[in-house]
């Protein structure tokens, strides 16, 4: 989790507090994801541009503040936790930036340029494990639209195809002017009842509780279907 990775960073930098704030859909802002040693995070946004985090941001490159009281400008959520040093970098992923990530102490420090250097490493798994988190959220989301979409597809069909399937019995087969005609629909409504069968499948497959049950088949028959159908 982020929260455990924080807290390891903090262990690595021996410092009292560290965040990650990820950059809002419109891009305009930064809002804390995860934090460690912080309070009254909940809802914390900082427009990019202002602030600690809001430069990094702005700049994507990493920065370091050894004493927040000679700042001009100081974010509220720093002030009211007490933060004296501060050291930041910005997380990208595919060449986008995700986010910031910060760690800092109550005491003043000086930050090393190997610190800095660390940071940024650290900056660049938390971008890609972030990515790939947003990435399998959208794609699970993605699944289970569709799985919704196919059932609602399915069972909406499903009624409307017996009705035509129950006509299809009282039409005269053998006519003459209705026969061609009736053996049309009868093999489109088939190929439809099949796709909706098909749908019901797929959804039981992901689902893990598909079960088969293997019959006879005339293979002439099937390759005749299939002809007809490819037609």
């Amino acid at each position: 989790s982020l929260a455990g990775a924080l807290r390891v960073a903090s262990a690595a930098f021996t410092v009292d507090v560290a965040a990650v704030l990820l950059r809002s859909a419109d891009g305009a802002a930064l809002r804390v994801r995860a934090s460690v040693g912080l309070a009254q995070t909940e809802g914390a946004e900082i427009a990019i541009g202002d602030g600690f985090a809001g430069r990094i941001a702005a700049t994507g490159r990493a920065a370091r503040v050894d004493d927040l009281d000679d700042e001009v400008v100081v974010s509220p959520l720093l002030q009211a936790n007490g933060v004296r040093s501060l050291i930041g970098a910005p997380m990208y992923a595919r060449g986008r930036l995700t986010g910031v990530v910060c760690v800092g102490s109550r005491h003043r420090r000086s930050f090393a340029g190997d610190e800095e250097q660390l940071l940024g490493l650290i900056a660049d798994r938390l971008g890609m494990i972030i990515d790939n988190a947003q990435l399998y959220e959208r794609a699970l989301a993605a699944v289970t639209s569709r799985d919704v979409l196919m059932g609602i597809v399915s069972h909406d069909l499903r009624t409307p195809l017996s009705s035509i399937g129950l006509a299809l019995e009282l039409m005269p087969a053998d006519d003459r002017q209705l026969g061609p005609a009736v053996a049309i629909i009868k093999r489109s409504w088939a190929v439809m009842v099949r796709l909706v069968d098909d749908l019901r499948d797929l959804g039981a497959i992901e689902a893990g509780h598909l079960t088969i049950a293997a019959r006879r088949e005339d293979a002439g028959e099937l390759l005749r279907a299939a002809v007809e159908g490819a037609e």
